[in-house]
């Protein structure tokens, strides 16, 4: 018979968070790497692909050119979201005080409503059978 020879056994759980959370962490991660601010981050996955969507909080004095450059830069930015092949959705949203104002008066405002309206109605209609 076997001695039982007595010892101190330290057993180690190292917790694992689901893979979808590993992604949503690692995107906040780069984001905050990079400077940029987000929000309302989310994925999902259907057919087997994965759709990441947040929003990009920008300055609001740059020009549209260089907030799409830094929503590109945060889209490529993240290693770890590599490995995930994922459609990506970022919404630029302009951050800051002051509120947009136009110099558009409300007889071009109804008249582009107008417009817009018209070349709707000439859109050929579709119908669908459930």
């Amino acid at each position: 018979m076997a001695e039982i020879v007595p010892a101190d056994v330290v057993v180690h759980a190292e917790p694992l968070a689901p893979p979808a959370e590993n992604l949503l962490e690692s995107i906040r991660a780069t984001s905050q790497r990079m400077g940029q601010a987000i929000h309302d981050l989310s994925a999902h996955q259907q057919d087997g692909k994965l759709f990441v969507e947040l929003h990009l909080e920008v300055d609001e004095t740059l020009t549209l050119r260089e907030a799409h450059r830094q929503a590109t830069e945060l889209g490529r930015g993240d290693p770890q979201a590599a490995g995930h092949p994922a459609e990506v959705n970022i919404h630029i949203e302009p951050m800051g005080s002051n509120i947009a104002t136009t110099s558009t008066s409300a007889g071009e405002m109804k008249a582009l409503a107008q417009s817009i309206e018209q070349f709707v109605n000439t859109l050929p209609m579709e119908t669908t059978s459930w």
